[in-house]
């Protein structure tokens, strides 16, 4: 009889760590991993077909676990105040709650699959006050860890110089 109750409790101590290590997996694939990513943009908005076939290409810095930043759309105006708020984890991804701070602000979801240096996101909005629905779909990659912007290259987005990066590897922006 000692014998059946060591091997149970020793299955069940062995059922108990798989379990913590699963979970610690699953914790862990769910981590955006800080860095440079180039993402790629995706709007889409029914009944707007031409919309489907636009896909834009930016990058962004991401050194903390905001999902919004892979949504190129929260630079809009028309989603500012708005943040996306943890709702729940599933298998491989994290879903959120688009909440706005405005009396007629938008309402959605956002749901980020992360897998390693690669992420999937899907933004679904409802423009508050309106009929107006759209959603941006995104696919990111990890292209290394942010590069620190100096004096040199402080003007790399600005548009009175095109966009040209202005470093010491950098020729001169034309005249």
């Amino acid at each position: 009889m000692n014998t059946c109750r060591r091997a149970v409790k020793r299955c069940r101590g062995l059922l108990i760590l798989g379990i913590a290590a699963i979970s610690a997996l699953h914790a862990e694939s769910l981590t955006i991993i800080p860095g440079s990513y180039a993402i790629e943009a995706q709007m889409m908005m029914p009944h707007l077909d031409e919309m489907r076939q636009i896909s834009k290409h930016s990058s962004a810095c991401i050194n903390d676990a905001d999902p919004a930043q892979f949504f190129p759309v929260f630079r809009q105006p028309a989603l500012s105040g708005c943040e996306l708020r943890f709702d729940r984890s599933t298998a491989g991804s994290v879903h959120y709650e688009l909440s706005c701070n405005s009396i007629n602000g938008a309402s959605g979801t956002a749901r980020l699959t992360i897998r390693g240096d690669h992420v999937q996101g899907v933004l679904q909005v409802k423009m508050g006050g309106k009929n107006m629905t759209f959603s941006q779909h995104v696919n990111a990659n990890r292209q290394g860890s942010c590069i620190s912007r100096t004096a040199a290259d402080s003007d790399f987005n600005d548009p009175q110089s095109g966009g040209v990066r202005k470093g010491k590897h950098s020729p001169p922006a034309p005249d």
